[in-house]
């Protein structure tokens, strides 16, 4: 209910409207985030769209994957330049920092609390297992956008 009434009223303003809807594994692993980044990219820069204003809504999650997006964007002069242009606004609605992650995944997978607890546990062990893979991109993240 609430994205189809956030594309109407971004329709009616005159923007275009690109929803995003990623799995847990494309997040939780910075190399399928960055495929997911990749694509948008090409898309919002590809004709017809290269020109079009852009308005960035971000749910949760969103947040995280518009860091990762900002990293792609600031590494390139050219597309920082366009962007920066393109970009009108930026909407966050309960975005997850890092130390959300895992008891927001939790939460989003199920409503049993044992579910949720163990849920959270593997991503702290994940977590763990994989700091320097995981840990380190999801921080530059939170670097960037802060």
């Amino acid at each position: 209910m609430c994205v189809c009434l956030c594309v109407s009223v971004c329709v009616a303003k005159g923007f275009d409207v690109l929803h995003i809807k990623v799995k847990a594994g494309e997040i939780l692993w910075p190399p399928r985030a960055h495929t997911v980044v990749s694509q948008i990219l090409d898309f919002v820069t590809s004709d017809p769209h290269h020109h079009q204003p852009l308005l960035i809504h971000g749910f949760s999650v969103g947040g995280y994957l518009y860091g990762e997006t900002l990293i792609h964007i600031l590494a390139d002069d050219e597309l920082t330049q366009s962007m920066s242009r393109r970009i009108r606004g930026q909407i966050f609605d309960s975005p997850v920092d890092f130390e959300g992650v895992p008891r927001g995944v939790g939460m989003a997978l199920s409503n049993l609390r044992l579910v949720q607890i163990t849920i959270r546990s593997a991503l702290d062990t994940y977590t763990a297992l994989f700091h320097h893979k995981v840990l380190t991109l999801l921080l530059l993240v939170v670097d960037t956008l802060t």
